[in-house]
Order: C-alpha cells, then structure tokens, then sequence
C-alpha cells in the first residue's frame, strides 16, 4: 500500500536580470613592469648572492617555478654574462657578474 503525500510548489517569477554592457566588463589593460621570467631571474640573482652553493631545487623552492624554469633562467644569465658557474656540478658554485 503506498501513501500519497501532498506535494506543495510554489511558482516564482522573477524579472530577467538587467544585462551589463560588455563595455563596463572590460578592464583597462595594465603592461608589466617585467616579464615574470625577468622577476624570476633576479630572485635567481638575490639568492646566489646570498649562497653561491645554492642548488637549482633550492632556487626553484624560493623562486616558486619548476626546476626547469630555473635551469632556463640560469642559462639566460650565463649566456648574457651576468652569471658563471665555477668548477662541476657537483662541487663547483655560482659567480654573479656586477653590472660595471
């Protein structure tokens, strides 16, 4: 034996919300001060102020980018002659050239 049980709807009508114009959506474009690979190139810069021995997994920690993004940034800045590396990769440490 099933029940029936009174089922109560409620019928709201609301107007269609006012439609903004697309004009008042767009936001005025802002250029940036730097590209975010030159921001990350000085973060890279700071830090092997700070410890020459810094490792690229160190780096990519601060910096906040991948490993990868950190090996293409110090092969940027070893190529423009701000950056060398001294010794192997293992054992050798970093050398930042000052802007003369």
């Amino acid at each position: 034996m099933s029940s029936k049980l009174p089922i109560n709807l409620e019928v709201v009508s609301e107007k269609a919300p006012e439609k903004t114009p697309v004009k008042a959506l767009v936001k005025t474009p802002v250029e940036p001060s730097e590209k975010p690979s030159e921001k990350t190139s000085e973060k890279i810069i700071i830090e092997i102020r700070k410890n020459r021995n810094i490792t690229i997994a160190e780096l990519s920690r601060i910096a906040d980018v991948t490993t990868r993004s950190v090996e293409r940034n110090l092969k940027k800045l070893q190529e423009s002659g701000r950056l060398e590396r001294i010794g192997p990769d293992k054992g050798g440490h970093w050398s930042v050239k000052e802007d003369e």
